[in-house]
């Protein structure tokens, strides 16, 4: 049986974002976050650390957890 792969925190973060209506900016100023770095992240070149996932975490009221930015282990 496949394991079912979880999506990534930039998946999470994206659809979050996308399901709420709100342009980049606005998740931005809601996340507390410049526009660059929220850029970044939802495309997944880079993670955030502790603090901006904890931020993330906040945010999003949950939706996107600190844990959805763990690596991934997703192996066969």
């Amino acid at each position: 049986m496949a394991k079912k792969i979880q999506p990534t925190g930039a998946a999470m973060l994206a659809k979050w974002r996308e399901s709420l209506n709100l342009s980049q900016r606005e998740a931005c100023d809601i996340l507390r976050l410049d526009p660059a770095t929220y850029c970044n992240i939802e495309g997944g070149k880079i993670q955030p650390g502790m603090k901006r996932a904890a931020r993330i975490e906040a945010g999003t009221k949950g939706r996107v957890p600190i844990a959805a930015w763990a690596p991934r282990t997703d192996a066969a």
